[in-house]
């Protein structure tokens, strides 16, 4: 069974504050879409102008003096996620403010700081560090600079950053709930045809649609949409601190699916042969196939076995994707991927073709 839960208010009021601080707002997404993959602006524009008019209240709304704002909602292509989206998590599903125990806050701040803002790919020490062995690892870590700071502060004001991030959401909530029910109906519209499915039926028609591969069954599976953070496909156990997952909750941007239509209506014969030459010109995206190759890996690795970043190796490997070079797959909470050589060898026949 399938069930498909309704916005929730506070995680979308969290992820429009990250576009908009991260200035990744609807004008320069719409702008850098059609500049990448040679979208009509003006179609993209329409796909997007729903969360483009929210956006610009709460722009309207802001505080720009605000300090703590973009501490809490700015993060570079080097970051997993903001301050604010890692903070929300803990809101589990609820609207009020949480009250975590000491073990809890331990628990939460050691997956953060292990995983930069929020990735949730490793196993979390047993015994729990203690703040000062945090702060430690911060100091000897490799991360950006800019990253250790959010985490120092992140660290040292856990609790008033997190109610920060409550006390925002109220008082932009009464510019926000008069659109729920209509960014409700949009979501429902949007994904219907997939909720409608059977577990396996839908899995197997992300597969196809997203490229994603080995996706662990959950029955029941829940589908949470999300307005703002509309490009996005997350996989969360929930809830957010338990030590046997119960559940696997599908975080789903109601717009990934039809800008993935559009990506492939723009991708016809021609084009896709000048991506092909490309891609397999550029010395570190064969590399990542050669390593995929030998066997599955994820990006850390990858990214340290090139002597690259890792915000450099996610480029990569998402554009290797789209052009369907590699497939992703789980494993636990780790995204490995794999090299589709038969892919590739079409592509080249098909350039073969072209001298014959």
């Amino acid at each position: 069974m399938i069930t498909l839960r309704p916005l929730q208010p506070i995680n979308e009021y969290v992820h429009l504050c990250t576009r908009v601080a991260s200035q990744l707002t609807v004008d320069v997404m719409a702008q850098s879409m059609s500049s990448k993959y040679g979208f009509d602006l003006p179609l993209i524009e329409n796909l997007l102008e729903p969360i483009g008019r929210i956006e610009r209240q709460l722009i309207e709304h802001l505080d720009s003096q605000d300090s703590d704002f973009n501490l809490l909602y700015h993060h570079d292509p080097t970051q997993f996620m903001s301050i604010g989206q890692a903070l929300v998590l803990l809101f589990n599903n609820d609207e009020s403010l949480p009250q975590l125990t000491d073990e809890q806050w331990r628990k939460f701040l050691t997956m953060v700081v292990h995983n930069p803002l929020g990735i949730n790919d490793a196993v979390l020490p047993d015994p729990l560090p203690q703040l000062s062995d945090l702060t430690k690892t911060i100091i000897d870590s490799d991360y950006d600079a800019t990253i250790k700071y959010n985490l120092m502060v992140l660290l040292n004001r856990p609790k008033e950053l997190l109610e920060n991030v409550y006390k925002g959401y109220l008082a932009f909530k009464p510019h926000l709930l008069p659109h729920l029910d209509a960014m409700n109906q949009i979501a429902q519209t949007a994904l219907e045809p997939y909720t409608s499915l059977s577990v396996d039926a839908f899995i197997k028609t992300i597969q196809t649609d997203l490229n994603v591969r080995e996706i662990p069954k959950y029955d029941p599976l829940l589908i949470q949409p999300t307005f703002f953070n509309y490009n996005a496909l997350s996989f969360l156990d929930e809830p957010w601190d338990s030590d046997t997952a119960e559940n696997l909750v599908w975080y789903l941007g109601i717009k990934l699916l039809p800008i993935t239509d559009l990506l492939k209506v723009s991708d016809d014969q021609k084009q896709r042969i000048q991506s092909v030459l490309k891609t397999l010109s550029d010395p570190s995206k064969l590399e990542l196939l050669k390593l995929c190759a030998k066997q599955p890996s994820y990006g850390v690795p990858l990214a340290k076995e090139l002597g690259l970043t890792t915000a450099t190796v996610s480029y990569h490997l998402n554009a290797l994707v789209r052009l369907g070079y590699l497939t992703m797959s789980l494993d636990g909470n780790k995204v490995y991927y794999v090299t589709q050589n038969d892919r590739i060898l079409a592509d080249l026949n098909a350039v073969s073709a072209l001298f014959k």
